[in-house]
C-alpha cells in the first residue's frame, strides 16, 4: 500500500514539473488560431471570405468555420 502512494505522488509530481515548465514562454505553433477566429468571426457576421482560394488545400473544412461561428456567437467573443 505504501509503495502504490509513493508512485502516485511521484507520477503527480512529474507530471506537474511537466506541466508548468517553460509556462511563460509562449509557444510558436499557435499562430492560426487568431486567423481561424477572425475566419469564423466575419462568417457569422455576413462577411464570407474566399480563404481557400490561397491555400493548395483547404487547411480545415468549412464545417469547421461555421461550428467555431455559432459557438462564437452563443459563448461570445
Amino acid at each position: 500500500m505504501r509503495l502504490s502512494n509513493l508512485a502516485f505522488f511521484l507520477i503527480f509530481v512529474i507530471g506537474i514539473l511537466l506541466r508548468v515548465w517553460n509556462l511563460d514562454v509562449i509557444p510558436e505553433w499557435d499562430w492560426d488560431d487568431g486567423v481561424n477566429m477572425n475566419i469564423a468571426w466575419n462568417l457569422i457576421n455576413g462577411r464570407l471570405q474566399w480563404f481557400s482560394l490561397g491555400y493548395v488545400f483547404v487547411p480545415h473544412p468549412p464545417l469547421f468555420f461555421i461550428i467555431l461561428g455559432v459557438l462564437l456567437k452563443v459563448f461570445g467573443n
